[in-house]
């Protein structure tokens, strides 16, 4: 399965309405939405792990070397979105702290337009 049947799959499990009383679905909603919008992450893998979406060159990440970790964005409660260098190393940075989904997914497209120019 190509990485846009990934993404078309992501956005109508998470599409509204939203259930009652969750903080998650109304938050990732909209970042999903702008970084579907994005050519470099329809590119790649989207992945839903706990509050976060990461993005992949492939589907079997877990099944991959840790040089397949890639950028991420994490959903918090607060409504602020966090993107983070690498989702799963001790040495990851934030990249980006927003209110604006927008504006993170942006800013994951470039992270992952840097990783894709360099060969992945």
């Amino acid at each position: 399965m190509e990485p846009e049947s990934h993404w078309a799959g992501l956005l109508a499990d998470y599409a509204p309405p939203h259930p009652e009383r969750s903080w998650f679905e109304p938050r990732l909603w909209p970042l999903l939405r702008a970084a579907a919008e994005q050519p470099a992450l329809r590119r790649v893998y989207p992945i839903l792990s706990l509050n976060r979406l990461t993005v992949f060159h492939s589907p079997e990440v877990f099944r991959r070397a840790p040089e397949d970790r890639w950028p991420a964005v994490v959903v918090g409660s607060d409504g602020v979105y966090a993107v983070v260098s690498d989702v799963w190393s001790d040495e990851a940075t934030m990249v980006l702290t927003t209110a604006d989904p927008g504006l993170a997914a942006e800013k994951l497209a470039s992270l992952v337009e840097e990783i894709l120019d360099d060969g992945m």
